[in-house]
């Protein structure tokens, strides 16, 4: 009989020594674990930084690629362009509206069959054949082109210029 009640009074020990240990550490007592509010408020502040800075980076990175590859676009319409140009005779550059003022180019070139392109799609581009009045002894034997391109990018407005010279005796008399 002492044996039992020695037993249950060492159980009823140990429940209360767990009982307190529990009771301590939920009313801030010295058994601790976890972290606190403000430790968790300033980590998440620092996780948030962290994503804000990646996506911006992100973000500008897609930004510059977009631009660099409508620059290379327009570049190639300007060159096309000026192929084209190149090949024309004299008589064919000084006839009025023999070379268009102006025209179109799809900014994606798997685009440049479709007629239903936005204005958000397409270079707006604009061909000058000018005198080119330097002063000089052949000036009426020689023409100034300027290729004018202009596009939006994300709202920005865009424009590239190309100009080349042509003579009368130039390269278009040895091709023909």
């Amino acid at each position: 009989m002492k044996m039992k009640t020695q037993l249950k009074k060492a159980s009823s020990e140990i429940f209360d020594r767990g009982e307190r240990r529990r009771w301590a550490s939920h009313s801030g007592g010295a058994v601790q674990s976890g972290f606190t509010l403000i430790e968790t408020v300033i980590g998440m502040a620092i996780v948030s930084f962290v994503f804000a800075a990646l996506y911006a980076g992100i973000s500008s990175g897609f930004k510059i690629v977009l631009s660099s590859q409508q620059n290379m676009r327009a570049t190639q319409v300007m060159l096309e362009k000026m192929e084209t140009i190149r090949l024309y005779s004299w008589s064919q550059l000084m006839t009025p509206d023999f070379v268009p003022a102006s025209f179109q180019a799809a900014l994606d070139p798997a685009d440049a069959d479709r007629t239903d392109l936005s204005s958000d799609e397409v270079f707006e581009g604009s061909v000058e054949i000018v005198p080119l009045n330097s002063g000089a002894a052949y000036d009426d034997e020689v023409r100034k082109i300027i290729i004018t391109l202009n596009w939006s990018t994300s709202g920005r407005p865009q424009e590239r210029t190309m100009t080349t010279l042509v003579s009368k005796n130039g390269l278009q008399n040895y091709v023909y």
